[in-house]
């Protein structure tokens, strides 16, 4: 269903993320004000790719359902006027038998990884992904749909390149060492950072913290002032601490959010027990579209973002203990 405002969680990826640790083992899709106009008349439909996110990306076999069967479905239980109000039920007694052709692809991919040495064997690791949805062939010509993904994730990419060119020319050295990591294959299922947990490059037990980033490029105004929100803060008691208020040049407020939210690298950190969190600048209707672009990208808010994420990580680099892992009451919720 479509609701009158773009979050995290009206993708089809992240309910078919939240349906596959479910148990779900396929998915339907039906959108009520998108696709293709004459969609109703066919029980299963092609989406409007231009304004819709690839059923390959989701990791899961699934399907786009007309709105005639979407609201046979819904009438089995009662519903007969949806609207975005509705929430997650059973529908009793109800089966579907369709069937759809995998086509599998061996792909050789590789996070990319470097270091700033500091004065202690243990590690801070600063990260995001750097990969997104590529190029789809979708016209009868043959021609390509781009995906430029110039929030997700050009700007958590372009941020770890920052930060490890400030880190790299502070002239004070970290009290621990500091690992700048660009993930592979976030978005079908955050492979690269699963990868990293099970085979670290440096001992998870001496790792402090992970920072992550991920769509820093579209700061907004919350409640009247511009704000980037960091998600995660429960992981660790003394984040309360760590992370201030405001950035440093005071530009923007920095939200905490205490639990986990949504599905990025960071998680995979936080299951295997170390302190993390995620700057996140905004949901848009942008996501996972051909138009993430970066005549949309707020810069300055960009700027800000890192100066922010610089000052935590030098904190976390010079912090007297290594962080005390908490694990969110959520976290259980997100586990992929």
């Amino acid at each position: 269903m479509n609701g009158s405002q773009s979050t995290i969680f009206g993708s089809p990826r992240y309910k078919a993320l939240t349906a596959m640790n479910r148990g779900a083992s396929a998915i339907l899709i039906a959108s009520f004000t998108n696709g293709i106009p004459g969609n109703e008349k066919h029980l299963v439909v092609q989406p409007d790719k231009k304004n819709s996110p690839s059923l390959a990306e989701l990791g899961i076999p699934a399907v786009y359902v007309s709105n005639e069967i979407a609201e046979i479905l819904l009438a089995s239980v009662g519903i007969t006027e949806p609207d975005k109000e509705l929430g997650s039920m059973l529908l009793e007694g109800v089966r579907a038998d369709f069937t759809v052709e995998l086509k599998r692809e061996n792909i050789v991919s590789s996070n990319v990884a470097g270091y700033i040495e500091g004065d202690s064997p243990e590690w801070v690791i600063i990260g995001a992904h750097y990969d997104h949805l590529g190029v789809e062939s979708v016209f009868d010509d043959g021609s390509m749909l781009f995906y430029p993904g110039a929030d997700d994730n050009a700007s958590g990419t372009a941020g770890v390149l920052e930060l490890a060119r400030l880190f790299s020319e502070s002239p004070d050295m970290p009290g621990r060492n500091i690992m700048f990591i660009c993930f592979t294959a976030e978005e079908i299922g955050q492979i690269g950072s699963a990868y990293y947990v099970e085979n670290p490059l440096v001992p998870l037990d001496k790792t402090s913290a992970m920072v992550n980033m991920d769509m820093i490029g579209r700061v907004v105004e919350v409640d009247g002032e511009p704000a980037c929100t960091i998600q995660g803060e429960n992981s660790a008691s003394e984040w309360i601490e760590i992370i201030p208020e405001r950035t440093p040049d005071n530009a923007l407020r920095l939200l905490t959010q205490p639990n986990p939210i949504g599905g990025s690298d960071y998680i995979q950190f936080l299951n295997a027990g170390i302190p993390s969190i995620n700057f996140f600048s905004s949901a848009h209707d942008d996501y996972h579209k051909p138009t993430d672009t970066p005549d949309k990208i707020n810069f300055a808010g960009m700027v800000s973002v890192v100066e922010a994420v610089y000052e935590i990580g030098m904190n976390i680099a010079d912090w007297p203990e290594m962080l005390t892992f908490s694990r969110p009451s959520r976290l259980s919720l997100i586990h992929i």
